[in-house]
């Protein structure tokens, strides 16, 4: 994987298991402060998991924000079919040369098996 650094927004059940994950690698993730306008200037990508197109509000304005400035999004349905979902993922790393990701996601998200398979599959 071509990902340097992870962000997330805040300390919830998906950023813990998202964390977990990450540690596996040895991938950092580090915790932003909450100042959306500055995001810019850390991240070079938004990685937004969901199931079924439940986005929060947060998220939105995150992605919202960030798309002003050019930043790259890819949101992961972890109820989609697998192979598309990791295989589009892996396409759009490699096409936007992303680095440093912020990782967003609702804490209901960490409760979806799907989402153990999706990173599961990113390790192979």
């Amino acid at each position: 994987m071509k990902i340097e650094t992870f962000y997330i927004t805040s300390e919830n059940e998906f950023s813990n298991t998202f964390r977990e994950w990450s540690d596996k690698l040895d991938l950092p993730v580090n915790l932003l402060d909450g100042k959306n306008d500055e995001l810019h200037e850390v991240v070079d990508g938004i990685l937004l998991f969901h199931e079924n197109h439940d986005i929060s509000k947060d998220s939105e304005e995150i992605i919202s924000t960030l798309d002003k400035s050019n930043i790259p999004a890819h949101k992961v349905d972890i109820n989609g079919t697998l192979t598309a979902t990791v295989t589009n993922f892996q396409m759009w790393i490699e096409r936007n040369n992303c680095k440093n990701v912020v990782v967003l996601g609702n804490p209901e998200v960490s409760k979806n098996e799907n989402l153990y398979r999706f990173l599961e599959k990113l390790e192979a």
